[in-house]
Parts: C-alpha cells; sequence; structure tokens
C-alpha cells in the first residue's frame, strides 16, 4: 500500500507539471493494464504455473488516481 501511494503522489506531480497528460490517463490505464496481463501470465509460466491467461484488468481513473485500494480476501 505504501507503494501504491507513493506511486499516487508521484503521478500527481507528473498530471501537475504536465496537464495535457490529465486527458491521457484513461488510455494509459488500458495500456498499463494490456502489459501487466502480459507480464504476469510470463511470470507465472516461468513459475510453472498452469493456468488460462489472464486478462488485463480494468481499473478507472478514479480508482487509480485516488485512495481505492482492492479488497483482499
Amino acid at each position: 500500500m505504501e507503494t501504491i501511494a507513493r506511486e499516487r503522489a508521484e503521478i500527481e506531480l507528473v498530471l501537475n507539471d504536465s496537464p495535457s497528460l490529465r486527458g491521457e490517463v484513461v488510455r494509459m490505464i488500458a495500456d498499463g493494464s494490456v502489459r501487466v496481463a502480459r507480464l504476469t501470465n510470463r511470470l507465472l509460466r516461468l513459475h510453472g504455473e498452469h493456468v488460462a491467461d489472464l486478462a488485463p484488468p480494468t481499473y478507472t481513473e478514479d480508482q487509480v488516481l485516488d485512495d481505492w485500494y482492492p479488497e483482499i480476501t
């Protein structure tokens, strides 16, 4: 959670320095989600896990930038 909070603060600094990027946040989240799913699938296979490919997660701009955290079960 500390890493997420720190990275959110960094994102806010970048967006404050470059306000024109704010309109790109949704696209950047979607692009990042695809990369994360691909990496996760590779790492699972590398560690011998045999699971169906994971679909990219879907997060909203508010979830990424605000104080939201996924439920941990």
